[in-house]
């Protein structure tokens, strides 16, 4: 029979130790947000908000610990990246639970938050410098050293994307761009890479958000690298684009998934694109019928 040790009890082996109970949390981070929920009333420090998380169960690992709270709590499904930190002092938690937590960068993998009731209040994502005032035991302080480590993408900064040129006989999709740089111009699927996140992730991801289509990983062909500095004076962006390319076999019709970012999606015969091509996947394009590996 397994005996377990209350909060305060003495070692059972040594009768000098108190225990401290383990948990685990979650930096949840989509888009250079953070997932944070609100704790309900009757909880400690309720009515602050913390980072997603909960105790160790018996025959559970850290890593299915904390990603078993962040669903349980706000519906979102998690893959766990690496160990951020492992926090312990003593008055961490600012009551004297003396609770020791792991605090793991977990990814997304779905986007609807389901809130429990019975679990929190609310959950919402916060941008590193909007953060609400009242955030629980010393989870401010490992945000802040996880976006101190981990910056944001900012202004001025290099961002890596992929375009995918999605085939079907002589045609390619495009969409036309709404509402970002580059608006009004044609432009391949494709999005900016995720952290921790594998470039044909990134592909399979980006094609289905923006056109419903599934392609299936294995079937992407790398093209090649493209570097693009027409947009660093516009919009403080350095890109580099790796180019995909796929031959699309299944009968599904594409669709504007994310009406805020385009209005159009069409096919084109190959030989006969739009003028006003978005300059990545000009690139990407240019180098697939040239079997170029890098252009700049």
């Amino acid at each position: 029979m397994i005996r377990v040790i209350k909060r305060g009890e003495l070692c059972l082996t040594c009768s000098r130790f108190y225990s401290r109970y383990i948990a685990a949390d979650g930096l949840v981070i989509k888009n250079d947000k953070v997932l944070l929920i609100k704790r309900k009333q009757g909880t400690r420090q309720s009515g602050s908000w913390a980072l997603p998380g909960g105790y160790l169960n018996w025959n559970e690992s850290l890593e299915d610990c904390v990603l078993r709270e962040i669903k349980e709590e706000t519906g979102i499904k998690g893959e766990v990246i690496r160990l951020f930190g492992v926090y312990s002092h003593p008055q961490r938690d600012k009551d004297n639970y003396q609770n020791v937590t792991a605090v793991y960068i977990v990814k997304p993998l779905s986007d609807d938050l389901i809130v429990d009731k019975k679990e929190i209040e609310k959950a919402d994502w916060f941008e590193s410098k909007s953060l609400p005032k009242l955030i629980a035991f010393d989870h401010r302080k490992i945000i802040k050293e996880f976006f101190k480590i981990f910056k944001p993408a900012i202004k001025n900064a290099l961002a890596i994307g992929v375009g995918v040129i999605i085939k079907k006989d002589k045609r390619i999709l495009l969409l036309k761009r709404k509402g970002s740089h580059g608006s009004g111009q044609w432009s391949l699927p494709g999005g900016y890479l995720d952290f921790g996140e594998s470039l044909k992730k990134c592909a399979v991801r980006e094609v289905f958000e923006e056109t419903g289509l599934i392609i299936k990983k294995n079937d992407l062909k790398f093209i090649a690298l493209s570097e693009q500095m027409e947009y660093i004076r516009t919009d403080g962006k350095h890109c580099i684009t790796v180019g995909f390319v796929v031959d699309y076999q299944g009968h599904k019709q594409p669709e504007i998934k994310e009406p805020d970012k385009c209005d159009k999606i069409a096919w084109f015969n190959i030989d006969n694109l739009p003028r006003n091509l978005f300059v990545p996947s000009q690139d990407n394009i240019n180098n697939l019928k040239n079997n170029i590996i890098f252009s700049e």
